[in-house]
This record gives C-alpha cells, structure tokens and sequence, in this order.
C-alpha cells in the first residue's frame, strides 16, 4: 500500500513537492520566490513555504542535485524527522566568486 505525504502550503506561492520522471526516486522542492540572489561564498537558509508531515517511521532527506552543484551551489543535506511540523527550509551554500540572480524558471528552484 503507498504511503501519503500530506503537505501543507504556507504560502500562496509555495510549489508542492514533485517527481520530475516516472523514475524519479525522490521529490523535487522549489523556492517560491519569483527570484534568488545568492551572494558569494555565502550560506542562505531558504523557505521552501510548505510543511510536510511524513508518515510515521520515515524521514524525509534534503540531498543536493548535480545541476546545482555545476553552478557552485551547494545544498547542506537535512534529515526532516516524521514528527517535525514546522516550515521545511533548505541551506543553500554558494561557493563561486560572482552573485548568482536564478530566475523562477531556472535550476535553482528544482
């Protein structure tokens, strides 16, 4: 029998969690900001503006996507324990020399 995620939105803006491809084995999240200015070699703590409650005896895993890895970003894996209800963020960890601006559309918000 499939497990439920029941997912909150927060924010008007918020983006629910998705599978990119029918073999996907994870979801992907997404900022809901329209866009994200990451300043060099800097450590940014984003709201993603949902809350997930995970059925009990799982976790959930934030784990970094090699799209942003080739753009120098980093993202800080995170344990989202069954019994947390609060806002899910994620750390994003700039490592290049530049300020990234990502549009919406862009990898930054997958």
């Amino acid at each position: 029998m499939p497990r439920v995620l029941q997912v909150q939105r927060l924010h008007l803006q918020a983006h629910l969690p998705i599978r990119a491809t029918l073999g996907s084995d994870g979801l992907d999240l997404r900022v809901p900001q329209e866009s994200l200015t990451l300043q060099p070699n800097s450590q940014n703590l984003v709201s993603i503006g949902l809350a997930i409650a995970l059925p009990q005896g799982y976790y959930g895993h934030i784990a970094p996507r090699s799209s942003l890895t080739l753009k120098g970003i980093d993202v800080g894996a995170g344990v989202i324990n069954a019994d947390y209800m609060g806002e899910v963020k994620v750390l994003l960890v700039h490592n290049g020399l530049q300020a990234i601006t990502s549009p919406k559309a862009s990898g930054l918000h997958s």
